[in-house]
């Protein structure tokens, strides 16, 4: 919420932590005025073991209670043939903690990485697909600026998709895209 309170009062020129469906709402609820400017990367969602790695009808799994992310998640369970599954909602930066007490949890690749659970992955969203355009996080901006122009083009680099190749084994992917 700071970053882009600080963004639409002129205290930023941009901000880079969320995804457009994010962006919309905020910008609903709070009557902003802020636009996506740049899509940086994704963050694939994933199916993470908890208890079991083998799926049964009805085992419990943990999924993000935010409206996108819930919405997210039941269409990766249900990719995955888990759309029977005993649905638990939780605060998506508290899923990684909950992995101990359930059989599954759906995480979001960011908090997956933070709490050091990217070895229980056993499926995640194909960064090919639409989903990856949509949730893509962005360069968020009340206006275009020379600052935000130079900003964008280092982004651009391909170093930067080196880097996020490499550190991030594809828990991240990198976009690098106009919206």
């Amino acid at each position: 919420v700071l970053p882009n309170l600080a963004l639409e009062n002129g205290e930023l020129d941009a901000n880079y932590f969320q995804h457009v469906p994010y962006l919309n709402d905020f910008n609903e609820n709070n009557g902003t005025h802020i636009k996506a400017y740049y899509k940086v990367h994704f963050e694939p969602m994933g199916i993470y073991a908890g208890r079991k790695t083998v799926y049964a009808a009805g085992d419990k799994v943990v999924v993000p209670s935010d409206k996108s992310n819930y919405d997210r998640a039941l269409e990766l369970l249900e990719l995955y043939g888990m759309s029977d599954a005993t649905i638990v909602m939780v605060e998506a930066q508290n899923i990684p903690l909950a992995l101990a007490d359930t059989d599954f949890a759906v995480i979001n690749g960011n908090y997956a990485l933070a709490s050091g659970v990217t070895d229980k992955l056993l499926w995640s969203e194909d960064p090919s697909l639409t989903i990856a355009n949509t949730m893509a996080n962005v360069i968020a901006i009340k206006e275009e600026t020379e600052k935000v122009k130079v900003l964008v083009e280092a982004l651009q680099q391909p170093e930067i998709e080196q880097y996020i190749k490499d550190q991030f084994k594809g828990s991240v992917v990198y976009i690098g895209k106009n919206v």
